[in-house]
């Protein structure tokens, strides 16, 4: 469990460095932050019915 959490986070920094490369503009970066909440709720949803199980 805490293996595929890890590879999530290793995952997760990969895409913020990508986004944060590819944002230019204010709008942009708002999107990428927006983006990055959205897959912390994922992974913190996927994380809670791992555990429930």
């Amino acid at each position: 469990m805490f293996l595929r959490l890890k590879l999530y986070v290793v995952f997760l920094l990969a895409k913020i460095a990508e986004k944060i490369a590819d944002c230019v503009s204010f709008e942009e970066i708002i999107v990428c932050y927006l983006s990055f909440l959205l897959y912390i709720m994922i992974l913190w949803f996927l994380f809670c019915i791992t555990e429930w199980q």
